[in-house]
């Protein structure tokens, strides 16, 4: 069984017993109400609103930023009642879809991330502080080429500079009996 608002609650305190109708319990603890109105004459007809109170309107139109649907205001203050609209149908609807393409313009001082849908994304160099691209100075620096002036004889690695190939030639070692 639904509550009413007419029911009758006992409340007892320091011995003494009141009545209070589930109204009057819903008022005492700031409960918000629900209400529904058909359309937004019927709402502003409605009496007996408190702030904070939902009203569920279910033909909005009426209101010049409802273009179809439903609407729900909360009110916001009373003599007079102001509403503010907090949800509506439109904008349930929204249906959103966007083809974006992004590509990369490289640079010697930042990289440009773009996009055809708006405004590309720079990114600038690393520093001590920042994460970002390394310049071709840094990549150079952090990347020094191998080298070796030893021989085979000498040394067991040798180390071609321009391709960066590594080979072994242990020549000290004899062979296992």
């Amino acid at each position: 069984m639904a509550l009413q608002s007419t029911d009758l609650f006992i409340v007892e305190r320091a011995g003494v017993q009141y009545n209070m109708t589930a109204d009057q319990i819903a008022d005492f603890v700031g409960a918000v109400n629900d209400v529904t109105a058909a359309d937004i004459p019927a709402r502003d007809a409605l009496t007996g609103l408190r702030v904070g109170d939902r009203v569920f309107v279910t033909d909005a139109t009426a209101d010049v930023s409802v273009d179809t649907g439903w609407a729900v205001y909360r009110v916001q203050s009373i003599a007079p009642i102001v509403y503010e609209k907090i949800q509506e149908q439109e904008s349930m609807d929204l249906s959103i879809s966007v083809s974006t393409n992004l590509g990369y313009t490289p640079g010697a001082a930042s990289g440009v991330v773009t996009n055809d849908n708006g405004t590309g994304a720079t990114i600038p160099l690393a520093d001590g502080t920042n994460a970002g691209l390394a310049s071709p100075q840094m990549f150079t620096n952090s990347h020094p080429a191998a080298s070796s002036g030893l021989t085979s004889a000498s040394n067991p690695i040798n180390i071609v500079g321009a391709t960066q190939v590594a080979t072994f030639n242990i020549t000290q070692l004899t062979a296992l009996p």
